[in-house]
Order: structure tokens, then sequence, then C-alpha cells
């Protein structure tokens, strides 16, 4: 049985794959706030890491405690400043 190694992907194509511009993706890198990579050269990036990092920077809207929400734009005290 032969171990496949995974694909590592460039900057252009992991910001490709999530819809971002490489620059934005090279922003977050320098900034310690984007998906994890390999520092070989230029850095690379495995597909397991860009959706774990995907999963871990999804927002889940918040839900009231009785289940349903005030208006149907879903935006509470919509009239009240």
């Amino acid at each position: 049985m032969s171990h496949q190694p995974e694909m590592l992907l460039t900057t252009a194509e992991a910001a490709k794959f999530l819809r971002m511009a490489p620059r934005s993706l090279a922003n977050r890198r320098t900034k310690r706030q984007g998906p994890p990579y390999v520092a070989i050269g230029r850095p690379r990036y495995r597909m397991c890491e860009l959706l774990s990092w995907l999963a871990a920077n999804s927002v889940h809207p918040a839900v009231p405690a009785n289940g349903r929400r005030t208006t149907s734009t879903g935006i509470a005290n919509a009239g009240r400043l």
C-alpha cells in the first residue's frame, strides 16, 4: 500500500479556492490570521488546512432562546436606537 502525499497549493491557488484575492491571503498570512501554511521556499497550503480554517472561521447567527426572531429581517428592535 503506498501513501500519496497531499498536494500543496500556491498562494494564488489557495486564494482562488477561498474566493479571495491572493494579496488578501498574503496579508492575512503576515498578520498570522490566515490558514496554516508550509514554509518551504514560497508558502504552500494544504487543502485539509484550508477546509479546517474555513470551518473554524464560519459565523453562525445567534438565535434567541425562544428559537424565533422578532422581525422578518432577523433584526431585533429594528426601530429603536
